[in-house]
Order: C-alpha cells, then structure tokens, then sequence
C-alpha cells in the first residue's frame, strides 16, 4: 500500500538488509506519503499492517471491510451518476434549454 501511495518509490532505499531489521525492531516505520491521496485513515490501516506482533494485524477480510468503507466514501464523491437511458438537458443554439435523447436510446429507436 505504501508504494502505491507513494507514488512507487522504493520503501527502503539504500538501506541494508540487516540495519533495516534493526529499524524495524525498534518500533521505527515508514513516514505516510506526502499527497493528498493517502489520508490519514488509509495511513493508520498501513500502520496496523505493520505490527510487530503477526496476530495483532488485521485480516485480510478486516482490511478488506476498511478499505470499501474508505474506498466507498471517495467513489461516492466522484460518481458521476449519468445515466445513458435518460434524456439529456443542455443549452440549445440561441441559449434556449433543449433536451435531446442520449445515443443509447437513440440507437436503441433505429432497431
């Protein structure tokens, strides 16, 4: 998930195996990636990912439930809702409302 957050860069970069293990030991973790797209919920569910203790990170139907809810939140922000059975309202030549079919139900008429 950090990769992808943070935009692919590598998570460790030029860190050897061995000083990585003994960072990881004492509690230190990967900084949230700077951008918008990460908030702090989807930071908090990398956080838990990366406990020290195998049972105590979440299952993968846990981060599966997380991730909708936060996942589901942003897609309900950027749903377009358009519909290509209904009909179509915008501003004719002269700057007049006009309505006109979309193509779908257009299309579906010459059949």
């Amino acid at each position: 998930m950090w990769e992808v957050f943070s935009g692919g860069k590598s998570p460790y970069p030029g860190t050897n195996p061995v000083t990585l293990v003994q960072m990881l030991e004492k509690g230190e973790r990967l900084p949230k990636p700077y951008n918008s797209a990460c908030s702090d919920e989807i930071y908090t569910m990398m956080l838990t990912c990366w406990e020290a203790v195998p049972d105590e990170r979440p299952s993968f139907k846990t981060l599966y439930n997380n991730a909708s809810k936060i996942i589901g939140g942003i897609a309900g922000y950027l749903e377009i809702g358009f519909n290509p059975f209904t009909a179509v309202t915008s501003c004719g030549e002269d700057g007049g409302r006009a309505t006109t079919e979309s193509s779908v139900m257009q299309e579906g008429r010459k059949e």
